[in-house]
């Protein structure tokens, strides 16, 4: 972390206190590898004209070159970066064996290098698929690419061993790079020395074709940061592997790493590009890991949580790229998780693909921060994270409850409703199966007995009869439409378009349906409509002068839009005054209710969610 005020010796000092013992053999390597690739790309040009790459060409000592200085660039960049991960040690183990060829080529050199040399040709492939799969931290995050990485490694180690002690070059009549004694041989067996040929294709084949199989996917659903860094890697990484494959299948087919061939130059010098690529793209990984992490030490230094300001999860994506980044809180009661919004959310875990920042405030947990383990660096965001950020954090966390409890008497509301809805239903099914029968069965059986009074002649008991009858059916009128008032039992069985009409046969105002949907709404939304149409109604019933009250309909973009003009005048306030029951509704829906005035009079407009 940058010390302000001190001067940069000091900065360099305290930027090297505490380093283990890897790093300060990184810086003392450094000289070396470079003095190393000179000597190798010297000795490739002095004495193995025919027998290296970089010797017969000067275009080729200079890919060769630039390509394996760049990896050891890179490699001891990512080696001394703050963020150590074994990327560095790779891409340098890599650098080395890509000069491999030039020793084995040296036509004077001892024996026992260009044996060296030999068995670690196959290094820096086997490096290319642990850097790409595991890109850009050098940890491949999925089983299956651990399982490669493993599997080229333990394949490269085996072959590699295997020509070091099978391979007799003096009984190799294809033999043009190295045709001298081996000091290692163990058992000059010519078969088995061609049988690793074949394994070394074999590995080179199943390498490439994981990583594209395993990398595309992965570059596909990355999120745009990620991307961005994956892709400079993983594209040049399968090209390298495919001029492997080729050089490999050559070989296997047709022995003899001959240099002047067409096929295994071409090979060369698009591995030589390829390489040079793969380094510059882990170098534009590795700048944008650094800018990463620079913005965020800022933020985790200077949030503080300003309500009118964006958020902590807002501020880290736009620092990170990270799009898939989440920040969530602890709910005090209860072992509960909530994002930002107060929505319930899965309590947080730790996964291969997956990384966790908890972020503790007087050792209590405030936030956790769930990412993409490649774009931000958790230990250093937990350990970095100032006083200002987690006091913002425990402001945003206070909020986020606060919006979980609202949203919790949202739903209590809307299901208080829900309840008092399915309560008049009942009541309304009750009122209609059950007094209202009994007292159509009553007026039926009064008209029996008015007849039989009437055939008898008694024309006291048929008036007090047909008083009777008369009052029963203004009971069962009354009783009619109280059970209407209660719910409507059209809306249940018909839909909404029926509700409206039969309520226009018992309304005071006429009620003109200009469009309603055919189709069944949800039965909240089709109540609540109903409910919004009738209290407009009542209102309207109120005026002296008469009013034709306008309903209209229509789904659309997942909501039903509802529009009532009533030609009276009213402020607008004052009318939703009087339908505050519909407005609770509506709003308990996640809805809206609006009132405008305008010269044709109230426009009552209601937006329900209709999925």
């Amino acid at each position: 972390m940058r010390r302000a005020g001190l001067p940069a010796g000091e900065m360099i000092a305290v930027a090297m206190a505490g380093r283990p013992i890897t790093r300060w053999l990184a810086l003392a390597l450094i000289p070396v590898s470079v003095a190393y690739a000179l000597a190798a790309t010297a000795v490739a040009a002095r004495h193995g004209e025919l027998t290296t790459y970089a010797g017969r060409s000067g275009l080729a000592a200079v890919a060769e070159l630039a390509a394996g200085l760049a990896l050891f660039a890179v490699g001891f960049a990512a080696w001394l970066s703050a963020r150590w991960h074994p990327t560095g040690p790779i891409a340098v183990a890599a650098a080395f064996a890509w000069f491999a060829p030039d020793w084995i080529g040296w036509e004077s050199g001892p024996p026992g290098v260009r044996v060296a040399a030999l068995a670690a040709g196959g290094v820096t492939a086997a490096a290319v698929v642990h850097l790409a799969l595991g890109a850009p931290t050098g940890r491949p995050s999925s089983a299956p690419a651990r399982a490669v990485v493993a599997l080229t490694w333990a394949a490269t180690a085996a072959i590699g061993a295997g020509r070091a002690l099978l391979y007799d070059p003096l009984a190799d009549p294809g033999c043009v790079t190295w045709c001298a004694t081996n000091p290692l041989l163990a058992h000059g067996d010519r078969a088995l020395a061609r049988a690793l040929d074949w394994a070394d294709l074999g590995v080179a084949a199943l390498a490439t074709a994981a990583v594209v199989v395993l990398g595309g996917p992965r570059l596909a659903h990355a999120s745009r940061a990620l991307r961005a860094s994956l892709a400079p890697i993983v594209l040049p990484a399968a090209i390298f592997l495919g001029a492997w494959t080729a050089r490999a299948a050559t070989l296997a087919f047709s022995p003899g790493d001959d240099p002047r061939r067409v096929v295994l130059a071409a090979s060369f010098a698009v591995r030589a590009v390829a390489l040079f690529a793969f380094a510059a793209g882990f170098c534009w990984a590795l700048s944008g890991a650094a800018r990463r992490a620079h913005a965020v030490r800022r933020l985790a230094r200077e949030h503080i949580g300003d309500p009118a300001a964006e958020s902590f999860e807002t501020a880290l994506i736009r620092a990170t790229g990270d799009t898939s980044l989440r920040v969530i809180y602890p709910r005090r009661e209860g072992d509960f998780w909530i994002d930002s919004e107060g929505r319930p959310v899965d309590p947080p875990e730790r996964r291969p693909d997956r990384a966790l920042a908890a972020i503790l405030r007087q050792g209590l947990p405030v936030a956790a921060v769930a990412h993409d383990p490649a774009t931000l660096d958790a230990p250093a965001l937990e350990r970095e994270i100032g006083t200002a950020a987690r006091l913002g954090l425990d402001n945003e966390r206070l909020h986020a409850e606060a919006q979980a409890q609202l949203r919790e008497l949202e739903t209590s509301r809307a299901r208080i409703i829900e309840l008092g809805d399915a309560e008049r239903r009942r009541l309304e099914r009750d009122l209609h199966d059950g007094a209202q029968q009994r007292l159509v069965g009553l007026s039926v059986a009064l008209r029996i007995a008015q007849s039989a009074v009437d055939e008898r002649g008694d024309p006291r008991a048929a008036a007090r009869l047909r008083a009777a009858d008369a009052g029963v059916q203004r009971a069962i009128r009354e009783l009619r439409e109280l059970a209407h008032g209660i719910h409507p039992v059209e809306l249940s069985e018909e839909g909404l378009e029926a509700a409206v009409e039969t309520l226009g046969d018992f309304a005071p105002v006429s009620i003109r349906v200009v469009a309603l949907p055919a189709e069944r709404l949800p039965a909240a939304v089709e109540t609540a409509a109903y409910v919004v149409v009738d209290e407009a109604v009542r209102r309207a019933s109120g005026r002296s002068s008469p009013a034709t009250i306008e309903i209209a309909g229509r789904r659309a973009n997942g909501a039903f839009l509802l529009d009532v003009r009533d030609p009276g005048e009213a402020s607008a306030d004052r009318v939703l005054a009087d339908l505050a029951d519909a407005s609770d509704r509506v709003t308990a829906l996640e809805g809206r209710l609006s009132v405008a005035t305008d010269d044709r009079g109230v426009r009552i407009t209601a937006e329900l969610p209709c999925a």
